[in-house]
């Protein structure tokens, strides 16, 4: 089944960090489905060229190494980590405020291009907009990079085209 991912919810107003934590919870949380999402169909057929979104050799290895990931709680270990940052960290990382809201929103946009059409250009943009949240958080919450570094994995294993 092709990716389907929801679309991340995003505050009506722009919030302060302290009232930011439940959207970069939800953030860390939608992140582990969508790349759960990939690694339960990694056999995506990109329509502009007609081949697989993803190298066979390459995104094999992700459905393993997202198993170790939940294994050892690397989510839940940086949702908790949000819970205890201090909100200077969390505002001084950008995840405040209208720049929060837009960090979404980007994840929004090429979320929904990328389930509209499926190739590898729309996907390596939303890769992009996840990885701008994703940096801020991890640096704001002090966590490590396993996830960050899952996330590179999948965007190095979008097959290479060449014209």
């Amino acid at each position: 089944m092709p990716i389907q991912s929801s679309l991340l919810r995003i505050p009506e107003e722009a919030v302060a960090a302290e009232d930011a934590r439940p959207y970069l919870k939800d953030f860390v949380y939608w992140l582990r489905d969508f790349l759960g999402e990939i690694a339960n169909d990694p056999n995506d057929i990109d329509p502009s060229t007609g081949i697989p979104l993803f190298e066979a050799s390459q995104i094999s290895f992700l459905s393993e190494a997202l198993r170790e990931v939940n294994e050892h709680e690397h989510f839940e270990n940086v949702v908790a980590l949000i819970d205890r940052a201090m909100a200077e960290s969390l505002s001084s990382h950008g995840l405040e405020g209208v720049q929060l809201n837009w960090k979404l929103s980007n994840i929004n946009f090429w979320l929904e291009r990328f389930i509209g059409e499926r190739t590898a250009k729309l996907l390596e943009r939303l890769l992009a907009s996840i990885d701008a949240l994703l940096k801020s958080l991890l640096g704001a919450v002090g966590a490590g990079h396993a996830i960050e570094e899952l996330k590179e994995a999948v965007l190095n294993s979008i097959t290479l085209v060449t014209e």
